[in-house]
């Protein structure tokens, strides 16, 4: 669903942030997770990727923090997540603690368009590890 043409304030939007980080992404057992992808070009929203997921960020819980009108993800682990893919990472796919799909969103590096942003490059090798940039907002 893609909203367009529409004004809140910033305390209703900071309350809608706040319920999809309280009410959907954390909910569950598990820990909402960013999976990262490579395609070329993005699948429609919930379909699979044609490629293999190049890593899964889990991410803190709560996932993240409201600052100025925007949900900052943070990772669960400040030393990442070990790649398992080689490839260069165009998109993610944020998913609840439970596992269910949330949104899909593009990738950059920091600094970069990105919802999801990466330190450095968006080149990445399977055996090192990722974490988030500290710029990965959800509006």
């Amino acid at each position: 669903m893609t909203l367009r043409g529409v004004e809140i304030t910033m305390a209703a939007n900071e309350a809608r942030l706040q319920g999809l980080r309280d009410l959907l992404l954390d909910v569950g057992s598990g820990t909402a997770c960013v999976r990262i992808f490579a395609d070329v070009e993005r699948p429609a929203f919930g379909e699979p990727s044609a490629l293999p997921m190049l890593v899964e960020l889990p991410l803190a819980k709560p996932c993240g923090e409201i600052v100025a009108g925007r949900l900052r993800l943070l990772a669960r682990d400040a030393a990442g997540a070990m790649i398992l893919e080689s490839g260069i990472a165009t998109w993610g796919r944020i998913v609840s603690a439970t596992g269910a799909l949330v949104m899909d969103v593009d990738v950059s590096a920091e600094g970069g368009d990105g919802q999801i942003q990466i330190p450095d490059s968006t080149q990445l090798y399977a055996g090192g590890y990722l974490t988030l940039a500290p710029n990965s907002y959800i509006e």
